[in-house]
């Protein structure tokens, strides 16, 4: 993503001594910067944010070298409504679960994942392998950034919409024509020719 400073990583040898909590504030340029470094391929509308948005996680031992990453990511994204293309704001609440494994591991994957416990968790730990995707890490921190705004845009609706009740552009007199002219059969435009002329000389009378 990026070669500035991650602003949430955990090096894995504490993440080994038991489940880790991260509650962390994500700065709203943070936010604007990733969310469209991540999002670029899609070409979808610039995405940024006005305020913060937070974090609230949890990592657990999986066994071996992988980690369970549970909890919520929170934000309010600006963006453009897909109706009339005026500013929407789009609140976020979006949970995480992922089983995080070495990229190392990645061809191999957990052969029985299903109710493994680690020793370091004192038995909390149990899950079924099948409800939680896959990621991966690299090296000796591991790095959520990434994670998180991947979170975010998955919970970003396809048409975002500035309010439930948007009427959309035709709602601007001035454009209505010519988006109704774009969507006519240009079989009947002498017929749309005739009626606007008429309607205009009725106007006159």
């Amino acid at each position: 993503m990026s070669t500035e400073r991650p602003l949430l990583a955990l090096s894995r040898k504490d993440l080994d001594q038991g489940p880790k909590h991260v509650r962390a504030e994500l700065p709203a340029e943070w936010l604007g910067q990733h969310l469209n470094v991540v999002g670029a391929e899609s070409k979808a509308p610039e995405l940024s944010a006005a305020s913060a948005g937070s974090v609230d996680l949890r990592l657990t031992p999986a066994g071996d070298d992988n980690f369970l990453l549970q909890g919520h990511v929170r934000a309010t994204i600006d963006t453009r409504c897909a109706r009339c293309l005026d500013p929407a704001h789009v609140p976020v609440d979006g949970e995480i679960t992922l089983l995080l494994i070495p990229k190392i591991e990645a061809s191999k994957r957990l052969r029985n994942p299903k109710g493994r416990k680690a020793k370091e968790s004192e038995g909390e730990f149990e899950f079924d392998g099948d409800e939680a995707d896959v990621a991966h890490y690299d090296g000796e921190t591991v790095i959520l950034d990434e994670l998180v705004v991947e979170a975010i845009l998955l919970e970003m609706p396809i048409s975002p919409l500035c309010s439930d009740a948007c009427s959309g552009i035709a709602s601007d007199p001035a454009v209505a024509p010519k988006l109704e002219a774009a969507r006519m059969d240009p079989r009947l435009a002498p017929l749309a020719e005739l009626a606007e002329k008429a309607r205009a000389a009725a106007k006159q009378k």
